[in-house]
């Protein structure tokens, strides 16, 4: 039986492995995940192994557990392992066939594999290569910016465009706030959805939404104005026919 364990506390892990193999012999602990982005990434690389059965964690460093069977559509059953209650009733929304409370009682992780196995028939475990593919054209939903010493979230569809000036990443929003983002704009390119989004030159990343207008410039370039603060970049040649392809896409 192929397990896979999501839990950020080491020890925690440990035991849960121990445990494990103390009441099936031949379950396989094919990874331990700590973190809602190490999950992400794990699940995105089709050479790994898909789990029979996840014990996981609610609460992790980055955020819970349910964000990343959410994101990925996961129909693997799970069992939840947690030391609050107050998640059960979420739980249970997703494939849960548990929900085991910490410290975790030997007999109760026994009776939870038992059931599994009576229930394993029913659940089918995915291709992990076409769950990638369908996943991965999910995209970043929002970015943390810093307002003085206070943290924000800014939901992705309220940014105009991203741009880099002396070395650092900034943003603009839809109402003409600028915030600076720890992000590279390399990276941010990387995560944002293109079909919203275009990396019209080395310093600008632009949403369509964002477009005042667009006109012929010198040498076959474009000039584009952007809202809502009337800022202007430059499209280069090179970039026009892959620029005008997006605009009509």
């Amino acid at each position: 039986m192929r397990i896979l364990i999501v839990e950020d506390e080491i020890m925690a892990a440990k035991n849960l492995e121990r445990r494990l193999l103390q009441v099936d012999p031949s379950i396989s602990i094919i990874a331990v995940i700590e973190s809602i982005e190490e999950g992400r990434r794990w699940f995105s690389d089709p050479d790994h192994p898909m789990p029979e059965l996840i014990f996981s964690d609610i609460q992790l460093a980055d955020g819970l557990s349910f964000d990343l069977f959410k994101d990925w559509h996961i129909t693997i059953p799970i069992i939840f392992t947690t030391a609050y209650d107050q998640y059960a009733i979420e739980a249970f929304q997703l494939n849960s066939i548990n929900y085991l409370l910490k410290p975790i009682r030997a007999s109760e992780l026994e009776k939870s594999i038992n059931q599994f196995k009576e229930l394993r028939d029913q659940f089918t475990i995915p291709d992990i290569a076409k769950l990638s593919a369908r996943i991965g054209k999910t995209h970043r939903s929002r970015f943390l910016v810093y307002r003085g010493e206070n943290l924000i979230s800014i939901e992705t569809k309220h940014i105009q465009y991203f741009y880099s000036h002396q070395g650092i990443c900034l943003l603009t929003t839809t109402d003409g706030e600028q915030y600076s983002v720890s992000d590279t704009l390399d990276t941010i390119e990387k995560e944002v959805d293109h079909e919203r989004y275009f990396r019209a030159n080395r310093q600008f990343l632009i949403s369509i939404d964002s477009i005042e207008s667009v006109k012929q410039y010198l040498n076959r370039k474009l000039k584009v104005r952007l809202l809502p603060d009337g800022q202007e970049l430059t499209v280069s040649k090179e970039k026009v026919p892959e620029f005008k392809q997006w605009l009509g896409s």
